[in-house]
């Protein structure tokens, strides 16, 4: 990107912002005067020689305007830790769609699970390949489409993914309430599959209530899915997943 580009305060339109390679082109910190920026950003190349001074201005969370945003990293050399980094980068509560692609970190932010994103539809996560956990969106009110895909670090998926933990219980929605389409890809060691419910509880706090679509594809250790009940499924697809077994079939009849 050109350098200056935060003199443009009356833009609003940038569906890329490339960040500059060694100090090279404009940093992230420009986009903190863009206050008028609207519809779709990609902020693209953040392993780039950014430093937490610039994540802090770009003041993504006091734009408004901002209803799609994705983040790119292109490689694991980046001088400040990816995990901060989209800490720092926190979207406005207005967002309704959000990528992350090619995350470094081994952690995503609390902010993505945080129920106030009341206007969040679509969340892909792709590429956190570090990461030993699901992040805790269970919890967005109106999230209706969640792709995962590359986590190869995570072993098991259980309350975390939902927003459970200790001390929340009685504050907690039923998860994924309003989830229609959930696809998982290439979790290469992924290997048990753990619901909210474990079979003594009333439907009124499963997860997945409306679920019509759900894909699990090259998750080539996942053998164990329990409790699951998917009342609404329509579509169900499974592929490469050799040794989901027993718990397919239980899937599958839970349709029923």
């Amino acid at each position: 990107m050109p350098v200056g580009m935060g003199k443009l305060v009356k833009l609003q339109k940038l569906t890329d912002f490339i960040v500059g390679e060694q100090q090279r082109g404009s940093g992230l910190g420009e986009l903190g005067e863009l206050r008028n920026l609207q519809g779709w950003l990609t902020l693209e190349n953040l392993e780039n020689d950014v430093n937490e001074g610039d994540a802090l201005r770009a003041n993504l969370k006091d734009k408004k305007g901002l209803r799609e945003l994705e983040y790119c990293w292109k490689n694991n050399y980046g001088s400040v830790d990816a995990s901060l980094l989209l800490q720092l980068l926190r979207p406005h509560v207005n967002v309704e769609r959000i990528d992350i692609t090619g995350f470094s970190g081994t952690s995503l932010p609390d902010w993505l699970g945080d129920s106030s994103y009341s206007k969040l539809v679509s969340l892909v996560l792709h590429g956190g390949k570090h990461c030993t956990h699901l992040p805790p969106v269970g919890q967005l009110p109106f999230l209706e489409i969640l792709w995962i895909i590359g986590f190869d670090s995570v072993v098991s998926v259980g309350a975390e993914f939902y927003g459970g933990g200790s001390g929340k219980s009685s504050t907690q929605q039923q998860p994924f309430q309003s989830l229609k389409k959930l696809n998982f890809k290439v979790m290469a060691r992924w290997e048990e599959w753990i619901s909210n419910d474990d079979g003594r509880q009333g439907s009124r706090r499963r997860a997945f209530p409306i679920l019509e679509r759900l894909e699990l594809t090259l998750c080539g250790e996942l053998r164990r899915v329990n409790h699951m009940f998917l009342p609404s499924v329509v579509e169900l697809r499974i592929l490469l997943a050799f040794q989901l077994k027993t718990s397919m079939l239980r899937i599958v009849t839970s349709m029923f």
